[in-house]
């Protein structure tokens, strides 16, 4: 699993590449997530187009990661959930928590909504 990050104007957009999964290492999504956090960002899109596998351990770290945020006043969306990862994200009723959207503009712009 890789994460590239990058910046929307002032939202921080994460590329997770790869299968979610505890072997691949999705510590480093919570990581990545606090840095941010820690950096001052409060606005937040994980961005899983590229993400064709996920785990309990992966789910893990989107749990951890929203929570983070929800503690240091920001938020995570999530973007392009492929349809194995939102059926896991059904199956645990994960999917009522989450923001989730089709597409990395309609994130961003719920996340720019949500942060005026």
């Amino acid at each position: 699993m890789a994460i590239v990050e990058r910046r929307v104007d002032d939202i921080v957009v994460l590329d997770v590449m790869g299968r979610m999964t505890v072997e691949a290492g999705t510590h480093d999504l919570s990581v990545c997530v606090q840095r941010c956090l820690k950096a001052g960002h409060r606005g937040i899109v994980v961005n899983l187009q590229d993400v064709p596998y996920c785990d309990t351990g992966g789910i893990g770290a989107l749990v951890t990661s929203l929570t983070a945020a929800g503690v240091d006043g920001g938020v995570v969306f999530l973007a392009h959930v492929q349809p194995s990862v939102r059926g896991l994200l059904d199956e645990t009723g994960l999917s009522a928590i989450f923001r989730l959207f089709r597409d990395e503009s309609a994130a961003v712009d719920a996340v720019r909504r949500h942060m005026q």
